[in-house]
């Protein structure tokens, strides 16, 4: 317990900060009709647990997804984007998008889309990643 909370439930409404800039969240569930775009930040039911992803790309029933973890352990890791808290993102603390790992979820599994996909800045710096790690 932290301060008399959960620490899941001190942080797990991040994106729903007054502060945020999340101007709209659609709640699942999603079908393979839904169609998902580049950069848009979702929040799904993973195998290991719910966790934050960024869609790579939509595949009809499924998507491919970057996951979002604020394990530090990411910060030395070259193929990981590093995205600060601002009012750029949503995110409420210091978090890393695993760009090295690419997962792939049913859309039903997607609990949340939310607000306008991810900056160009961060989509850019996503991409360089990608081609450097197709080389």
């Amino acid at each position: 317990m932290i301060d008399g909370q959960n620490k899941n439930e001190k942080t797990k409404h991040a994106l729903e900060r007054p502060d945020a800039g999340v101007r709209w969240k659609i709640s699942g569930p999603f079908t393979s009709d839904d169609e998902f775009n580049r950069g848009q930040i979702i929040h799904a039911d993973f195998p290991f647990k719910p966790h934050y992803a960024i869609i790579k790309e939509d595949l009809g029933g499924s998507v491919d997804v970057y996951v979002v973890t604020t394990n530090n352990m990411y910060d030395s890791d070259i193929n990981a984007v590093r995205i600060e808290p601002s009012d750029l993102v949503p995110f409420g603390k210091s978090c890393f998008i695993k760009c090295g790992e690419v997962v792939t979820i049913n859309k039903s599994s997607i609990q949340n889309l939310y607000g306008e996909s991810l900056p160009p800045c961060f989509i850019s710096e996503i991409s360089d990643i990608e081609v450097s790690l197709d080389e």
